[in-house]
């Protein structure tokens, strides 16, 4: 059987692990910490937050701690395994008559696109991990936004920072800072000619495929909508909306959707910083997944883990009822490309080697262990047909929100 379907080779699977590689620049800014793994059940693997205590000033002597809490109480979050596959077939004849060169026709092509679906899934599901956003018009669009946008995550506390744009968004900065008058030919170039922002504002600006963000008219968050009276679980991080028409407010219905992706902040709810202190940035909340409404006129959105005490600290006051979420990029119809800027190594990613025992198969990991794909073969000896499947595993998913910003350029 392996004769006959001319089996994948190591260096065959060599190629797909450098492209994945090469068109996932994202895993450059992940970090892969088993030591943070606490646990796997069903899929799902626990990854720790640490705790940065508390250091209290005592004036005149030292602090008496009989009554201090002494333990770490670290935080913890779960995140489930994805898995990204390729297949394809080719019959014993397509392999001598259609197919000139295996690697370039089949390896390399699919290659690029594995890499850069893993870019985009890694993306997509640490985005919305974000504790700070703020909007920007592409049309008006400079470096201001970015600068401000990064200035309010430093306020964090967060440093090495890196941020991801799309071409679009990175090809109208390229131009306003080309045409810039005082800039110095070293940085005015790499702008003109490839539109690389570079560093700026303290950050290591990349381009990448970005998230679009779509509203319409069923995803529109009415600035009259209030907490219900049994809405808020900072455990949980949902927080359940009425639509409060008595007030004034737009119906909520089972044809109202809150996109992943809509931000609201609350008057009075500031962000807390990476050491639990509080800042003069309003909270953003950040809805990770799709949310539909109700027949009774509510909605429950899932916005990560918020409290305003222990390890995780990242909200100056827990939200309370009949408070107003005031939408951000959702408050009417219309389009953004997602910045994300956050702390490099707020991305877990964890590459899961697969157990193929009984298979035959060759399995190859990619530079620094970021990428660890599997290729299988079956044949069919009715057919003469040699069937191929390349499967990689990951656990995936954004950090601490506290180290995490947001800008939605309106195209």
């Amino acid at each position: 059987m392996a004769n006959l379907a001319s089996n994948i080779t190591t260096a065959q699977l060599d190629i797909l692990s450098v492209a994945v590689e090469k068109y996932s620049p994202i895993l450059e800014d992940v970090r892969s910490s088993q030591k943070g793994l606490k646990g796997r059940t069903g899929g799902i693997i626990r990854v720790v937050i640490p705790d940065s205590g508390s250091v209290v000033i005592t004036e005149n002597g030292l602090r008496d701690i009989s009554a201090a809490t002494l333990d770490n109480a670290e935080f913890s979050k779960d995140l489930r395994i994805s898995s990204a596959n390729t297949s394809f077939s080719a019959t014993a004849l397509e392999r001598v008559t259609n197919v000139d060169d295996f690697d370039k026709e089949i390896v390399q092509p699919r290659a690029v696109n594995y890499g850069e679906t893993v870019n985009e899934t890694v993306i997509d599901k640490a985005y919305t991990v974000a504790g700070i956003a703020q909007t920007a018009a592409l049309s008006s669009l400079d470096f201001d936004a970015l600068a401000t946008t990064a200035g309010k995550l430093r306020e964090n506390r967060a440093t090495n920072l890196v941020g991801y744009m799309s071409p679009t968004v990175a090809a109208k900065l390229g131009s306003k800072g080309a045409n810039g008058s005082f800039l110095p030919p070293a940085i005015c170039e790499p702008m003109y000619k490839d539109s690389q922002i570079g560093r700026f504002a303290n950050v290591q600006w990349k381009e990448s495929k970005m998230p679009v963000f779509v509203v319409t008219s069923a995803n529109v968050m009415d600035s009259k909508w209030v907490i219900d009276t049994s809405g808020v679980d900072g455990d949980t991080g949902t927080i359940k909306i009425d639509d409060n028409t008595s007030g004034g407010g737009a119906t909520i219905s089972t044809a109202t959707v809150i996109k992943k992706g809509s931000v609201f902040t609350i008057a009075g709810v500031y962000a807390k910083d990476v050491l639990g202190k509080d800042t003069t940035n309003l909270k953003a909340f950040v809805v990770q997944e799709n949310a539909t409404g109700t027949s009774e006129g509510k909605i429950t959105l899932k916005v990560g883990a918020f409290s305003n005490t222990g390890a995780h600290a990242n909200v100056s006051k827990m939200p309370v009822a009949t408070n107003v979420p005031v939408p951000v990029n959702c408050g009417a119809a219309k389009t953004y490309s997602v910045v994300f800027v956050f702390e490099k190594g707020n991305i877990e990613y964890d590459p899961v080697e697969l157990n193929t025992a009984g298979f035959e198969s060759v399995t190859v990991s990619g530079i620094d262990s970021k990428i660890k794909t599997t290729a299988l073969v079956s044949g069919d000896i009715n057919t003469l047909t040699a069937k191929y499947r390349i499967d990689s595993a990951f656990v995936t998913g954004g950090i601490d929100d506290r180290r995490a910003a947001l800008l939605f350029v309106e195209i």
